[in-house]
C-alpha cells in the first residue's frame, strides 16, 4: 500500500463543504461470489475450469478503476506479510491460464517464499500474450538467494499490471500448484469452494474486503446499529488472515497508484474536520481518521487523528487541516480516510473503529469534542535545510522520546532523557549532517504517542 504524508497545523479560514453520506445513513447491498481462504481484490468471478467445475476469473472493478483484479494469500501491505505456513523448497510453480490483455498490459504472477520473516525467493513473474480459448499450462522456476527452506509462503496474482491503469485486461486461473517438493498446501488451489456473500456497503464510500477464519468470512466493514445519530453508523475492524491481520478501511475517494484521490467536491477552504468515533485499538494497533484536499487532481493539504487508547463512548475529535507549502487557493475536492490501524503500517491486531458523523469547521452539538491542542505536533520549517524545531502539547508530566526515521526505515536520531510539563513543550534538532529526503519523526510518551514526515532540502 502507499504511503500517504500527513501534516497538522491550524489554520483559521472558513469553507464549505458537503461530505456524502456523512451519518452513513445510505447502504447499498452488494451480491459478491468469493473463493474460500484467498483474499481477492478488483472484480472475481467463478467460471468453468480446467477439467474441473471452477476456475477463478480476476479483471479490474469499473466502479473502482484504481484497483486492479487480484487473488493473494498473504497481506498485500508494504513488507507483504503473513501468508501460508510451509517447511518446503519448490523447485518451481505451475498454473492453469486463460489470458485477454489490452495493448501493452501485462500481469504479474507474485510467489514469495519466507524464513523468520526474511525473503529468501522473491519471484515477480510477467504474464503477456493473449490465449483465451482453452487453457495453457504455464511452468515458472523458482529462484533463492540461499540453500535454506522457507517456514511461509506468500502467492497471488493481478490481472493487469497495478502500477498501470489499463482496463479491459483479465486472467482466468485454475490447478495453482508447486513441483520439487510435497510440503506446500495452498487452501483451495483448485478454485473449486467458493461461498456466495450477501455484503452491505455504506454508499459512496470505498471499502476493504475481509478474509475468512475457520471457514466464516468476516467482512472488514458492516452496518451498526451502535450509532450516535440516526438509525446506522459504520464498524471497521481488522480481520484475522492466518497469523496476520487484514487491514480494515473506507475512503470517500479512491487509492491511486501514488496515493490518494478527490473523492467529493469542496466550495471553500475547510479548516478543522470533525469526526464521531468510538475506539477499540489492539495489540499496538492506532486507529486513524484523515482528510485530504485536492486541488486540480494535486493534493493540497491533510490532516490526521491517531488513536491508541480505547474509547468506549462516541466522542468528538476536531481534525486540523494544514494546507502544504504555503498554499493559499480554495481547494476543489477532498477524500476522507477512516482505518482500524495506522496509515503507513500494518494492522497488529483485531482492532475495531465505529465512526457516526462527519462536518467541516462546525462540531455537532450536544457532543463533548477532545480538544485539538492535546492532538498537535507541530514541525516547523518543512521542508527545512539545518534546524527542525518541534512543538508538541502534553497534558500530563512524562517522559518523552524523539526518534527520527528515514525513509529506509533506519533510526538516524534519537533523545530520551527529556520530560515535559503541561501545555507546550519545545525542541530542537539540527539536521545538518542528514540527507535530503523525507524523514519520520516519532514523539513518544506514557500517555501520547504521534508522527509526522519531515522533508529535508538543502
Amino acid at each position: 500500500m502507499k504511503q500517504i504524508i500527513f501534516l497538522l497545523v491550524f489554520i483559521p479560514i472558513i469553507g464549505i463543504a458537503q461530505i456524502p453520506n456523512p451519518d452513513f445513513e445510505i447502504w447499498e447491498t452488494q451480491i459478491k461470489q468469493i473463493p474460500n481462504e484467498w483474499k481477492t481484490y478488483g472484480k472475481t468471478s467463478k467460471v468453468e475450469g480446467y477439467r474441473s467445475e471452477n476456475a477463478i476469473k480476476i479483471e479490474r472493478d469499473k466502479s473502482k478503476p484504481n484497483e486492479p483484479g487480484a487473488f493473494v494469500y498473504g497481506n498485500p501491505d508494504n513488507n507483504f506479510s503473513g501468508g501460508i505456513p510451509c517447511n518446503s523448497r519448490p523447485d518451481s510453480v505451475v498454473v492453469f491460464l486463460k489470458k485477454n490483455f489490452v495493448v501493452g498490459d501485462t500481469a504479474w504472477f507474485i510467489v514469495m517464499l519466507k524464513r523468520n520473516g526474511t525473503l529468501i525467493s522473491e519471484n515477480n513473474f510477467q504474464l503477456f500474450n493473449s490465449d483465451t480459448t482453452k487453457f495453457i499450462r504455464h511452468s515458472f522456476y523458482i529462484s533463492y538467494s540461499d540453500t535454506g527452506r522457507a517456514d511461509s509462503l506468500i502467492i497471488g496474482m493481478t490481472s493487469t499490471n497495478p502500477e498501470e491503469n489499463f482496463s479491459g485486461s483479465y486472467v482466468i486461473v485454475d490447478s495453482l500448484h508447486f513441483i520439487g517438493d510435497n510440503n506446500i498446501i495452498i487452501p483451495n488451489s483448485n478454485f473449486e469452494s467458493w461461498t456466495t456473500l450477501t455484503l452491505e456497503n455504506p454508499k459512496n464510500w470505498n471499502t476493504m474486503g475481509g478474509s475468512f477464519t475457520g471457514g466464516n468470512y468476516i467482512p472488514s466493514v458492516t452496518k451498526t446499529n451502535e450509532k450516535l445519530n440516526g438509525n446506522y453508523a459504520v464498524k471497521i475492524q481488522n480481520t484475522p488472515l492466518g497469523n496476520e491481520f487484514t487491514q480494515g478501511f473506507i475512503m470517500s475517494g479512491q487509492q491511486g497508484n501514488d496515493g490518494p484521490l478527490p473523492g467529493f467536491a469542496v466550495q471553500g477552504r475547510d479548516t478543522v474536520l470533525y469526526a464521531s468515533y468510538k475506539a477499540f485499538p489492539k495489540n499496538g494497533d492506532k486507529v486513524s481518521i484523515g482528510i485530504f484536499m485536492f486541488k486540480n487532481g494535486q493534493m493540497v493539504g491533510s490532516g490526521l487523528m491517531t488513536q491508541s487508547y480505547t474509547i468506549n463512548h462516541y466522542s468528538q475529535t476536531a481534525i486540523p487541516i494544514n494546507y502544504f507549502n504555503n498554499f493559499q487557493g480554495i481547494p476543489d475536492s477532498a477524500s476522507i480516510y477512516c482505518a482500524a490501524f495506522e496509515p503507513g503500517d500494518n494492522a497488529f491486531g483485531a482492532s475495531v473503529l465505529y465512526v457516526d458523523g462527519f462536518s467541516f469547521n462546525k462540531p455537532t452539538t450536544g457532543l463533548q469534542t477532545e480538544s485539538v491542542s492535546k492532538k498537535i505536533l507541530t514541525i516547523f520549517p518543512n521542508p527545512s535545510s539545518s534546524i527542525i524545531n518541534i512543538e508538541y502539547l502534553s497534558i500530563q508530566n512524562n517522559p518523552v522520546e524523539l526518534q527520527l526515521f528515514n525513509h529506509q526505515g533506519q533510526l538516524v536520531f534519537k533523545e530520551k532523557t527529556m520530560t515535559t510539563f503541561d501545555g507546550i513543550n519545545k525542541y530542537q534538532i539540527a539536521i545538518n549532517g542528514l540527507n535530503n529526503g523525507i524523514y519520520t519523526l516519532k514523539v513518544i510518551s506514557n500517555n501520547y504517542f504521534s508522527s509526522e514526515k519531515i522533508t529535508i532540502h538543502k
